[in-house]
């Protein structure tokens, strides 16, 4: 584990990350090109690429447009992937796509990382353009924190919780059904 992060907002490796209390960021990578989804060409932005207990997030180094965004949620944003959403992760090994399952990830990493999520969206990302040992660190990171069963302490919403509170002059009801 590389930070516990008490704030909104964390520095990794010169990406603005936007946190939520108790996130954990595990590794990230750079530089990492990402894909474009709209059409089948080869073109993609530059970024980081990081892995936390609670979501897959690409930072992209371009200065984001004006334009307004069409993806609104309050956890995650339109590159952030909540780990529990990834269905299957490919492997790109020159003009091969593999099926990655947790067990079978060692030294090897591909070039390529395809991330199928449940909610049907893919993400395609290069691993080609970041250090080795970065890249290695970044894909094993993913595939385990994403695709290996885990207890219920190690989920991020199960590990954070606040304490409850009630309003001054009122006293706090849990009922045990």
């Amino acid at each position: 584990m590389e930070s516990l992060c008490k704030s909104t907002n964390m520095i990794a490796e010169g990406a603005r990350l936007a946190v939520n209390a108790g996130e954990v960021v595990f590794c990230s990578a750079n530089p990492i090109l990402k894909y474009t989804q709209d059409d089948l060409s080869q073109r993609g932005v530059f970024g980081t690429l990081l892995c936390t207990n609670f979501r897959i997030s690409f930072i992209s180094d371009e200065e984001p447009s004006g334009e307004a965004q069409l993806f609104k949620n309050k956890l995650y944003g339109e590159n952030d992937i909540p780990l529990t959403c990834v269905d299957h992760i490919y492997g790109g090994y020159d003009e091969k796509k593999k099926l990655i399952t947790g067990g079978l990830v060692r030294n090897k990493y591909p070039s390529k990382m395809i991330i199928h999520c449940k909610d049907l969206r893919v993400f395609q990302f290069s691993l080609t353009y970041a250090k080795e040992e970065e890249a290695k660190k970044i894909f094993q990171g993913i595939i385990h924190h994403s695709l290996e069963p885990k207890s219920l302490k190690c989920i991020f919403a199960f590990s954070y919780c606040e304490k409850a509170t009630s309003p001054p002059g009122k006293q706090l009801r849990i009922s045990r059904s």
